[in-house]
C-alpha cells in the first residue's frame, strides 16, 4: 500500500483476484453472492440514497478524521443486514465479501471526491470491519484477543461509529 504518497491504490477487482486463488470454487461463489447482495443493498436505485445518506451523515457527525471507523462500522452493518436476509449463509463468507465491498465503497468515495481516500483509511476501516464481524459471529473472539466478553466491560469493546439506519438493521 502506498501510504507515503497518500494515494488510494486498492481496488475491489485486484482484491478479488488475489482472494480467488486462495479460496475454493464454492467459497469464491459464496463470497461473490454475498458481495453482490451488499452491492445491491448499497447501490441499487431503491436503496442507494438511503444507505449513502446514512454513511454521509455518520461521516459528518464523526468527522473526516474518523472516516476509517465510520466506513468499517457501516460496512459491518451492511454485511450484517445481508446476513440477516440470507438463508444458510456461512458467517465466514462475510469477511472476504465485506472487504471487497469496503474496497468498492472506498473507490466510490475516492472517485466522487467527497472524501480524501488513501490506503491507510482503507486498511484501518478493514481492521474495524474484521473486528466487528468477528466480535459478532465468533463467540470466543474476545478471549482470543484478550478482551472481556460482550457485556462484561462495554468500554473495552470496539464501538462502531454508526448509529442510524444501518445500525438499526436497515429498518
Amino acid at each position: 500500500m502506498d501510504n507515503q504518497n497518500n494515494k488510494f491504490t486498492v481496488t475491489a477487482k485486484s482484491l478479488a483476484k488475489a482472494m480467488e486463488s486462495k479460496m475454493s470454487t464454492q467459497e469464491n461463489a459464496m463470497v461473490g453472492k454475498v458481495y453482490m447482495a451488499a452491492m445491491k443493498l448499497a447501490f441499487s436505485t431503491h436503496t442507494h440514497f438511503k444507505v449513502m445518506d446514512e454513511i454521509d451523515a455518520e461521516l459528518k457527525k464523526h468527522g473526516i478524521n474518523n472516516a476509517s471507523s465510520v466506513l468499517g462500522s457501516e460496512t459491518s452493518h451492511i454485511m450484517q443486514i445481508v446476513y440477516s436476509q440470507a438463508k444458510g449463509l456461512p458467517p465466514a463468507a462475510l469477511i472476504p465479501s465485506g472487504i471487497l465491498f469496503l474496497a468498492k465503497l472506498c473507490e466510490f468515495y475516492s472517485k466522487s471526491l467527497s472524501m480524501p481516500m488513501n490506503d491507510k483509511v482503507f486498511a484501518d476501516a478493514a481492521h474495524m470491519l474484521i473486528t466487528l464481524l468477528r466480535s459478532k459471529f465468533e463467540p470466543d473472539f474476545h478471549n482470543k484477543i484478550g478482551m472481556p466478553a460482550q457485556g462484561a466491560a462495554p468500554a473495552a469493546q470496539p464501538q462502531p461509529a454508526g448509529g442510524g439506519l444501518l445500525a438499526q438493521g436497515g429498518q
